[in-house]
C-alpha cells in the first residue's frame, strides 16, 4: 500500500507540473486583486496569478483545518475515555475474584491414610 501511495503522489506531482509548464504564461501573468465593497474599495499589488492561487488554496486549507479541530478534540477525549475503561477492565480481570457473598471457602479436608 505504501508503494501505491508513493506512485499516486508522484503521478499527481507530474500532472500538476505538466499543467503548470504548459500554461506558464497564464500562471505567471501579473494581475491585481480588486475589492469593491460598498464601504471599502481597494486593490492588491500586481502579483503573478500563481501566488494568488497558492494564497487562496492555503487559506481554504487553513479554514478546513480549523473547522475540523472541534471534531478532533472530541475524538481525542472519547479515545482517552475508552482507553481508561479498557485499562480498568483489564485490571479487574487480572485481580483474583472473591466468591460471591464474601464467604470464604475452606480447602476440603483430606482423610488421613489408614483412618
Amino acid at each position: 500500500m505504501k508503494n501505491v501511495k508513493i506512485a499516486l503522489w508522484t503521478l499527481a506531482g507530474i500532472l500538476l507540473s505538466v499543467v503548470f509548464f504548459q500554461n506558464r504564461e497564464f500562471f505567471l501573468d501579473t494581475r491585481a486583486f480588486r475589492v469593491n465593497l460598498y464601504a471599502v474599495q481597494g486593490a492588491s499589488p500586481e502579483l503573478p496569478l500563481v501566488l494568488y492561487l497558492v494564497l487562496f488554496f492555503g487559506l481554504g486549507f487553513g479554514v478546513a483545518y480549523l473547522a475540523a479541530v472541534p471534531a478532533r478534540l472530541k475524538a481525542r477525549k472519547e479515545l482517552k475515555a475508552a482507553v481508561a475503561r479498557i485499562r480498568e477492565l483489564e485490571e479487574a480481570q487480572a485481580r483474583p475474584e472473591a466468591p460471591a457473598g464474601g464467604a470464604q471457602t475452606l480447602p476440603a479436608e483430606t482423610p488421613e491414610p489408614g483412618a
